[in-house]
C-alpha cells in the first residue's frame, strides 16, 4: 500500500478560512500528509473488507491528484465544498499493471465557522464517498487477488 502527491504546488494546504464578504482570511493546513491520510483510508477499508494489508501480493497505489475544501458565504449559512480526486493503481506480485482508474468524491455541508475543523470534516466525507466508489468496483476488488 503506497501513496503519492500529485499535487504541484502547496501540498500541506487543504483550504482557506475566509471571512463574512467572502475574502480569504488564512490558508488552512494539514497537520499530517495528505497522502498519509489517503494511505491509511486505504489501508483501513481493505483491512476492514478482510484483506490483509502487507509488503506481499498485489500493491495498492493512490496518486492524489485534488484533495482540497472551498467555503462560500450564505445568507444565513455558508457552504463547505471538498472535492477529493485519486488515481488508484494496482500492480500485482510480478509488477505488472492490472488496474487504473481516477476517482473522484465530493461533499458539500452548511456550516456558520469557515475553519479548519469544518474543512477537515467534509474532505473526510469526500474522501469516504471516494472509497466507496472504490471499493464498489468489482475490477478493483478482482485486480486485488491478481
Amino acid at each position: 500500500m503506497a501513496s503519492s502527491d500529485a499535487r504541484t504546488e502547496n501540498r500541506a494546504r487543504i483550504g482557506a478560512q475566509i471571512n463574512g464578504y467572502g475574502m480569504e482570511m488564512a490558508a488552512i493546513r494539514s497537520q499530517v500528509e495528505v497522502t498519509d491520510i489517503v494511505r491509511d483510508a486505504i489501508a483501513a477499508e481493505l483491512r476492514q473488507r478482510g484483506y490483509q494489508v502487507g509488503d506481499s501480493g498485489a500493491r495498492v497505489n493512490a496518486e492524489v491528484t485534488t484533495f482540497y475544501n472551498d467555503f462560500s458565504v450564505g445568507m444565513l449559512a455558508g457552504k463547505s465544498k471538498a472535492d477529493v480526486g485519486l488515481t488508484v493503481t494496482v500492480t500485482n506480485a510480478a509488477g505488472a499493471e492490472v488496474y487504473r482508474r481516477a476517482i473522484a468524491g465530493q461533499a458539500e455541508r452548511t456550516v456558520q465557522l469557515a475553519n479548519g475543523g469544518n474543512a477537515a470534516t467534509t474532505l473526510s466525507q469526500a474522501l469516504s464517498l471516494a472509497l466507496k466508489e472504490l471499493m464498489g468496483d468489482p475490477a478493483f476488488v478482482a485486480a486485488l487477488t491478481r
